[in-house]
């Protein structure tokens, strides 16, 4: 590989090592390295013009018979074939400027420039430098290196690729991938929007006219690049706040602080990205004015956010889907804000990807336009148990909403009811990693939709039905489906909305209940407890909602329109129920 950089070390922006990667072979190498590391080890992983497309070129099949050339023609391999093996000497135009600066400045030292002609004659016998060492790599790199390069560029690219299918990609850091649509050694141009769709975390560069060797050809700055990408952050120091007197997390978790904004192991949004995200929801807090309420460990129930444990690391936050999750980024904000808090959600899987192969749309509608995911944006993953267990091994905050599509998606007469799957797989890992468990309930969403028709009634409709049917059980999933799953013993997910009529929204409520510490790791071995703790998590959630609903019918702004005129002309969130 030439100009590859595989360097572990610690980041002075992040706190954790980097994995930093230059063209070609490095890309591959990078994907090995950050699917065997653990979550906690990586911040980011940067791949210029990575090979991972080598097993789709000609490469393999030309490679194999480049070290069985006869000596004369073998060395003039090094000549094509330079860029992809290493890098013994860097591209000739770097080895002109070099030398013919090299020796600019050391002759004109306190006196004028050269003339123009001395600089050429300077910059000719660069070449003639820089080509004598090219035609020695024949030499450097003999047949027998030559093919074990090949080898190993052919092996690793159907490596990598497979496990780009499956669930290891999901946890991967973040990933930039740079390449130049001029690469005319790989097919960079297509390869990276290829790994940007594979790559749940990823964000794509590309640069016009740039060819294979991007980092050696001046004019692309890395540093300011992670800038612009919102990848490079100032120094964040827990040391530099208290944590009051909250105890300390443990030494694999890296919660970090600047100013009032403390950060789990994810990569903190950028500004940019953040207003973007948060630009949306204004207009929606303005309509819903959300009121918090947070429970004391001697269950006293307050308003505000300061009960919560945000100190403590792993944290596990569980609630109630509501009909459509409008109100998810509004919880997001709020923790992010207030309590300097990522969530990083446990996701369905459509919501990763773009375009109508996995976002739903009804039969014979036109694909949805692309669109900045802001799942991804703000360090959500596609759900599953081994994602889970990897945020909180990392010592993140997770968000899960057992209920999943089935609970977001509700038939007729199911507001507000909680649709959990019977196996409490989350909770045993909570158990296992001494996670903290906050449940919390949510109301408010789901008075906003009269639901016309649901997903049965839809399934049960002649021709439109089996269409329906079809284009749902397209979309990936999320788990397996399982006529056990869920306590009305239906299946488990079913990516089908229904048939709504909007109506005036209704105020957002939400209740934190007092966090379960899980303390005891064995705990997870044993069924019965497993089972205690998930149905003193589930009632939690069950008796916030109950609760939320009651006591909402006490605040004396729950209408739209006046608790709309107050705001407008007091300048201020409305008062809510005294709890």
């Amino acid at each position: 590989m030439v100009a590859t950089h595989v360097e572990l070390a610690r980041s002075e922006t992040l706190g954790r090592p980097v994995v930093l990667l230059g063209e070609s072979m490095g890309g591959l190498l990078a994907l090995a390295v950050a699917q065997r590391l653990p979550a906690e080890t990586l911040s980011q992983v940067i791949m210029v013009n990575p090979a991972t497309s080598f097993s789709g070129t000609l490469w393999p099949l030309l490679g194999p018979a480049l070290p069985g050339l006869p000596v004369e023609l073998y060395n003039l391999v090094p000549f094509a074939l330079a860029p992809i093996l290493g890098d013994p000497i860097r591209l000739a135009g770097i080895a002109i400027a070099g030398a013919a600066e090299a020796s600019l400045t050391a002759r004109t030292a306190g006196t004028q420039p050269p003339p123009l002609l001395d600089a050429a004659s300077d910059t000719a016998n660069a070449l003639l430098r820089s080509l004598s060492s090219l035609g020695a790599l024949a030499g450097i790199i003999p047949p027998s290196t030559l093919a074990h390069r090949l080898a190993v560029l052919s092996a690793g690219s159907a490596e990598v690729n497979a496990s780009l299918d499956g669930r290891d990609a999901e946890m991967l850091p973040p990933v930039l991938i740079v390449v130049g649509d001029a690469d005319r050694l790989l097919p960079s141009a297509e390869e990276g929007p290829r790994l940007a769709r594979k790559l749940s975390r990823s964000q794509l560069h590309v640069v016009k006219g740039g060819s294979h060797m991007l980092l050696q050809e001046g004019g692309l700055d890395i540093a300011q690049l992670l800038r612009e990408k919102g990848l490079y952050m100032p120094l964040l120091n827990a040391a530099r706040a208290s944590a009051g007197d909250a105890p300390p997390p443990p030494p694999s978790v890296r919660a970090q602080r600047a100013g009032s904004i403390v950060f789990g192991t994810a990569a903190m949004p950028s500004g940019p990205a953040l207003a973007r995200a948060r630009e949306p929801l204004a207009t929606l807090r303005r309509l819903v004015s959300p009121v918090f309420f947070s429970t004391a460990a001697d269950g006293r129930i307050e308003e505000g956010l300061h009960h919560l444990p945000t100190a403590t690391r792993p944290l596990l936050f569980v609630a109630n889907h509501q009909l459509f999750a409008p109100d998810l980024g509004i919880v997001i904000e709020e923790l992010l804000i207030q309590k300097g808090v990522l969530l990083r959600g446990l996701a369905h899987p459509a919501v990763f990807a773009s375009g109508d192969a996995t976002t739903f749309t009804w039969p014979g509608a036109p694909p949805a336009a692309p669109r900045e995911n802001t799942f991804q944006v703000f360090g959500a993953v596609p759900v599953s148990g081994k994602a889970l267990f990897s945020l909180l091994s990392a010592g993140e905050a997770a968000l899960l909403f057992p209920g999943g599509v089935r609970e977001a998606y509700k038939r007729r007469g199911e507001q507000y009811q909680l649709l959990w799957p019977r196996q409490p797989e989350f909770v045993r890992h909570a158990m296992r990693l001494g996670a903290t468990i906050v449940p919390f309930a949510a109301v408010g969403a789901e008075d906003a939709f009269d639901i016309l028709a649901d997903a049965d009634a839809m399934l049960a409709t002649p021709l439109l039905g089996d269409a329906l049917r079809r284009r749902a059980e397209s979309m990936p999933s999320a788990r397996a489906v399982d006529t056990r799953a869920t306590a009305d013993g239906g299946p488990a997910e079913l990516f089908l909305p229904p048939l709504v009529v909007p109506r005036p929204p209704a105020r957002y409520y939400f209740r934190f209940s007092a966090p379960r510490r899980c303390s005891n790791p064995a705990d997870a071995d044993d069924p019965d407890k497993v089972a205690a703790l998930y149905a003193d998590v589930k009632a939690d959630v069950e008796e916030g909602i109950a609760y939320l609903l009651k006591k909402r019918g006490e605040d004396p702004f729950q209408d739209l329109a006046l608790r709309v005129l107050f705001e407008a002309a007091a300048g201020r969130r409305a008062p809510t129920f005294k709890p």
